[in-house]
């Protein structure tokens, strides 16, 4: 066998990590949720030093990164999303983003030792994986369940579960989805950048 040099190692090296990389994403549906909990946990024990907006900052990227929120915002809003504007469509997803970030800064503002757990198997929901999680706090366990599905090779979370039933999609559907009938986009993103901002005004 002919050694190879330094130069053609580090080149086989980067070729491995690169073509190995969605492989591994691909066989870990959990990896968005597990992202998304690193995250969101270092803004909980955070929480008094960064306040809502230091949460917020935190949990913003790894949340836009590990939620499919376009994929959301069309469910939410409802089949007459395909026909709007291309800008009024980057509004709401904008908009609809930042309410589901600063949902999480604000509900999760303290730290007492709580903890997530991921159960190790998903379960097949439809064209997705449904990730099983509990949320371990001076209660008894809450359920958080996550559905994810693929978007060009990487796994994202389309919706949560609350108490393992509660859809967000479906609470976000009966609250926002009328108004883009009866009082257009505007409307909409008036009602949701509300709601932001009620979140936003904690502590």
């Amino acid at each position: 066998m002919i050694p190879l040099s330094r130069r053609q190692l580090i080149a086989t090296a980067i070729l491995t990590a690169a073509t190995a990389g969605p492989v591994l994403a691909a066989d870990r549906p959990s990896l968005p949720v597990e992202d998304f909990y690193n995250a969101l946990m270092d803004g909980m024990r955070h929480a008094r030093e960064w306040k809502v907006k230091g949460r917020y900052d935190n949990l913003e990227p790894v949340m836009l990164n590990s939620f499919d929120v376009p994929a959301m915002v069309k469910v939410a809003v409802g089949r007459e999303f395909a026909s709007l504007p291309a800008d009024d469509q980057t509004r709401l997803r904008e908009s609809f983003g930042k309410l589901l970030v600063a949902s999480f800064a604000s509900e999760f503002d303290d730290f007492k030792g709580e903890k997530f757990t991921i159960d190790d198997t998903a379960t097949d929901q439809g064209d997705g994986k449904l990730i099983h999680t509990k949320f371990v706090g001076n209660g008894a366990p809450v359920d958080l369940n996550y559905l994810v599905r693929t978007d060009r090779g990487a796994w994202r979370i389309v919706d949560v579960y609350l108490n393992g039933t509660i859809s967000q999609l479906a609470t976000w559907r009966s609250k926002f989805g009328a108004l883009l009938k009866t009082g257009g986009v505007s409307a909409v993103l008036q009602a949701v950048d509300g709601q932001t901002a009620k979140y936003m005004a904690a502590i």
